[in-house]
């Protein structure tokens, strides 16, 4: 689901630590970029799956990204982001599931590698469109269609002896097709700008004016990835230091998320794709039931480090943690860690 940067962008508030300002003072760092510039980002993240106590997988990801600004419009910039490399790891074997995830993902990484996405933003840099996202988004289809068919069906022929292979990848394709219309095909050029979440969490904390001493709490919305309801969250966001002899500012952020909200868009996801995969009403209602008891949580913090010259992150650190439950059952959680280094290269 769409990441909760949006609604804290307007309400960063600030401390400062190298001079003493009073309660009406405010800063503001306006984003400095001009056409041509180029920058490289570093990226290391992990996620880390538990039921209860007892850790199911453990992965990392790390991958370097090139990024130049290729545009400047009325409503702010375009960018060209291209990745370059990554490395992937896994410490913890999810067994089969979590390795058929592990492959698909290995292979969209390979297949977008030297890629361009076309990014549109605001002025602060937050993505308001991927201009190439038709042709992205057919080749992301064909690659989940391509890895994820065989391998489920494998999977199933391995665990279901005696059952026709030709009817099971048959089921399996639409399966398949059913998530690659709701987390692929859904999205417009626009909607698919919230997929980028690197840039998202940059663009959030930039080009903004900050009350000094002031921590703000704001209710919003942001729209979910995977339904077409709208995700009620709570944020609260503060600037913790503005240190002009340093040349840095620090922001910090927290967003807890609407559980019934997020149990809602769960129950959509999986009635879509049940009706998608040809299953009965019988089995849908089975399903809708089952989720009714469904509970879920998730919060998100970050710091993010800016350099004052330029309005730009040099340094960003997120956190993610997704629980839900059952009655009666260990929870099951979801522990992502992401670390985004940026570092200015010069002009092209």
């Amino acid at each position: 689901m769409k990441l909760a940067t949006l609604a804290f962008v307007a309400i960063l508030a600030a401390v400062c630590s190298d001079r003493t300002l009073a309660q009406s003072d405010q800063v503001h760092l306006p984003l400095k970029v001009n056409v041509g510039d180029t920058f490289t980002i570093r990226v290391s993240s992990t996620m880390r799956q538990t039921k209860g106590e007892s850790t199911i997988s453990d992965v990392s990801l790390e991958q370097t990204q090139a990024l130049r600004v290729i545009e400047r419009t009325s409503q702010g910039y375009v960018f060209e982001n291209t990745l370059k490399s990554f490395r992937d790891g896994v410490s913890v074997d999810g067994g089969p599931r979590a390795q058929i995830q592990a492959e698909a993902g290995r292979a969209i990484l390979e297949a977008f590698k030297d890629q361009p996405s076309v990014i549109e933003t605001d002025g602060a840099g937050i993505p308001t469109r991927v201009r190439n996202w038709p042709a992205l988004s057919n080749k992301l289809a064909d690659i989940l269609r391509r890895t994820l068919t065989p391998a489920i069906t494998k999977l199933l022929l391995a665990n279901a002896q005696g059952k026709d292979p030709g009817q099971v990848e048959t089921i399996v394709q639409s399966q398949v097709e059913a998530v690659v219309r709701t987390a692929v095909l859904r999205h417009d050029e626009r909607s698919a700008a919230q997929l980028n979440v690197i840039q998202f969490l940059i663009g959030g904390v930039q080009n903004r004016s900050w009350r000094v001493g002031q921590t703000v709490e704001a209710d919003g919305r942001v729209s979910s990835l995977v339904s077409d309801g709208q995700i009620p969250i709570a944020t609260r966001a503060t600037l913790q230091s503005y240190n002009t002899a340093r040349n840095e500012a620090v922001v910090v952020w927290r967003a807890d998320y609407d559980g019934e909200e997020l149990r809602k868009a769960a129950l959509e996801l999986v009635t879509t794709q049940a009706r998608a995969a040809g299953l009965g009403s019988d089995k849908v209602d089975e399903a809708s039931k089952l989720m009714s008891q469904l509970t879920v949580t998730r919060e998100d913090e970050g710091e993010a480090k800016l350099t004052i010259k330029t309005g730009w992150v040099k340094r960003l650190e997120f956190t993610k943690k997704i629980t839900s439950s059952m009655p009666g059952q260990p929870a099951d959680t979801r522990h992502d860690k992401m670390v985004i280094e940026i570092l200015p290269l010069g002009r092209k």
